[in-house]
């Protein structure tokens, strides 16, 4: 079974966060709601590795996506998705990711905006893992 096919899964969802966020002036004002949602899958054999002791940690994730609200001002959801992928692959056993990070408030008509984001391993190590 290839990364992409694989659905066995550890997750973090709908946490909400305040962070400072955005390109806008009046996003610089002041922190806004976030709501996160971080998935790492594992491939067909993770039940197994995570009964033999080594599994996908979403205390980590968590701690990732808590760690934000202490952050300076940062620009771009796609900034902090990347650190969100860096703290998953770094788990061995993670072969593919899935977040979604979304403003809570941004459109007074819209539940929230924002983006949705998936990247394997192997994407991962040939194309961003050297992103700061």
């Amino acid at each position: 079974m290839s990364e992409k096919e694989s659905s066995n899964c550890v997750f973090v969802e709908d946490m909400r966060v305040s962070v400072r966020i955005g390109l806008l002036p009046f996003e610089k004002e002041s922190p806004q709601s976030l709501i996160v949602s971080a998935y790492a899958y594992g491939d067909e054999d993770y039940l197994d590795l995570a009964l033999g002791g080594s599994f996908i940690d979403y205390a980590r994730l968590h701690d990732t996506i808590a760690a934000w609200e202490a952050r300076a001002h940062t620009e771009l959801l796609e900034e902090l998705a990347v650190d969100l992928f860096r703290a998953g692959f770094a788990m061995k056993d993670v072969t593919r990711m899935r977040i979604r990070i979304g403003k809570a408030d941004i459109f007074e008509k819209a539940v929230q905006a924002g983006i949705d984001l998936t990247c394997t391993r192997t994407q991962w190590t040939k194309k961003y893992a050297t992103l700061n």
